[in-house]
């Protein structure tokens, strides 16, 4: 069946394995990247509970608004 694409189009397609492979990569590399995210949330809201609370209430503002909208 892959072979049937790959001449039917013309393009040269990488082996499962390797778009496998990356794709498992990119996925580890994002889940890193969203518990560092995380965490810096986290480490916001303990330090400064004030700022923190403010910024909720502005995005929270700020979605009614784009709701109220419509």
């Amino acid at each position: 069946m892959i072979d049937r694409i790959r001449e039917a189009t013309g393009i040269d397609m990488p082996p499962m394995d390797q778009v496998k492979d990356r794709a498992l990569d990119a996925w580890a590399v994002a889940r890193e990247r969203a518990s560092q995210s995380g965490q810096m949330v986290r480490d916001f809201t303990q330090n400064q509970p004030a700022r923190a609370l403010g910024v909720a209430f502005g995005v929270g503002v700020f979605l009614g608004w784009l709701i109220k909208r419509r």
